[in-house]
């Protein structure tokens, strides 16, 4: 792994960030942020209320090739002043270097105080190298680039709740490997990286959250979806209330679905908080279908 940490010095200028701390422990600091998962819909709720709450942070946005041009238009909306926070970058996490030039690495490294991570395969029927790709591989490029930073990077980290595989009973934040199995590649995926991610707690400012399965808040365009859940959560919602849906195991199991919505506020308010450093947390409804 290469954690060679660059001379800063030159790069950050007067864009150096500054570091203090309030009592309520939100940072009082200039973020600059690297985001992946953008256009999904996760990471475009959280590019929402960054863009909206911290009118100083400047966003560097991960886009794989192929949806640069639709993200350039979609960013557009922030208007004139919000484009200039705003920076794409052609890429990919399943990628060495993140897809990036060795100068655009030595200049993000420089400047990013903080990573948010929401990409990672969501469709769970994905063959397993392309799982594995995504989703291991695409947690150890992030590990990689945020431990070239010459100062603690905060990364707030998306997990699932899946990693519980097929345990029974309650699972805690702070538990993840108890020797479970697994129903399927997508769940045996989403432990490794979280079980990467956790190894390297001690050298980054780490948070991990655990949605179980997000849906959208309203009716949206089926075919801004490319994650199957999401999908069919859309699909679901045209079903008149009258016609029985049905459940996962016959209805004997409870379906843990949780907003859009909800998961990107919390991702954002705890990803700010210098308290929630080195916390797991889960996004769940307390009274599951």
């Amino acid at each position: 792994m290469h954690t060679q940490r660059p001379d800063c010095e030159t790069s950050l200028g007067a864009s150096k960030a500054v570091r203090s701390q309030s009592r309520s422990g939100f940072k009082k600091r200039t973020r600059e942020v690297l985001l992946t998962g953008y256009p999904g819909l996760l990471a475009k709720m959280y590019l929402d209320r960054m863009m909206a709450k911290e009118p100083q942070t400047r966003c560097h946005v991960l886009v794989a090739d192929h949806q640069v041009e639709k993200a350039k238009r979609d960013l557009k909306t922030y208007g004139p002043d919000g484009q200039k926070r705003l920076e794409v970058h052609p890429g990919g996490v399943d990628t060495m270097h993140l897809g990036l030039s060795a100068e655009q690495v030595g200049r993000l490294t420089c400047r990013v105080t903080d990573v948010v991570h929401l990409s990672g395969a969501t469709d769970p029927n994905a063959p397993e190298p392309e799982l594995y790709k995504n989703i291991v591989t695409g947690a150890q490029n992030i590990l990689d680039f945020a431990l070239q930073s010459k100062q603690p990077v905060g990364l707030s980290f998306l997990s699932s709740a899946f990693v519980s595989g097929i345990r029974e009973g309650i699972v805690y934040e702070d538990e993840l490997d108890t020797g479970q199995g697994f129903r399927n590649p997508f769940e045996s995926c989403r432990f490794k990286a979280e079980k990467l991610v956790r190894s390297y707690a001690h050298r980054l400012k780490v948070r991990i959250f655990r949605p179980t399965m997000i849906v959208p808040d309203c009716l949206i365009d089926e075919s801004a979806l490319p994650e199957s859940p999401l999908r069919l959560s859309a699909m679901l919602r045209l079903v008149d209330a009258k016609i029985p849906i049905p459940l996962p195991a016959g209805g004997g199991a409870p379906l843990h679905v949780v907003p859009a919505g909800f998961v990107a506020d919390a991702i954002y308010a705890l990803s700010i908080r210098s308290e929630t450093q080195g916390q797991t947390f889960h996004l769940i409804d307390p009274n599951p279908l």
